[in-house]
């Protein structure tokens, strides 16, 4: 637990720093992607990765304001986390220069965060 200026408790914080560390990974490489993909399949899941990390951002800010109110949307955009990274994976092999360390490099960082983040959400 972190304490506020004003002596309050924020138990939080883990999880608002969760949010923010995932969109701050996911929203570069989506952008990235949209960017210098040739693809329209992969351009077009750079703008779902740059949306979901505005998301994440949106659902940082709403878990510092409302606390407890966020936790199932949190755990909603959590598995939604989840789902985007195993797509983009999938994504990333279908192509005719399909490389694993680029399925990882898409996949991996909303995966990882989905389920930091739900795991934060999830306890009490």
């Amino acid at each position: 637990m972190t304490s506020s200026t004003a002596g309050t408790t924020r138990p939080h914080a883990p999880l608002i720093a969760a949010w923010l560390i995932t969109a701050l990974v996911s929203g570069p490489l989506g952008f990235l992607l949209y960017a210098l993909s040739e693809r329209s399949s992969e351009r077009l899941l750079g703008v779902v990765l740059t949306g979901a990390a505005v998301l994440a951002g949106a659902t940082a800010a709403s878990v510092f304001a409302t606390g407890d109110a966020a936790r199932p949307w949190s755990l909603l955009l959590s598995g939604s986390f989840v789902v985007l990274g195993v797509v983009a994976a999938g994504v990333t092999l279908t192509g005719t220069a399909a490389f694993v360390v680029d399925a990882l490099l898409l996949g991996l960082p909303p995966i990882a965060g989905g389920l930091a983040t739900a795991a934060l959400a999830w306890r009490p």
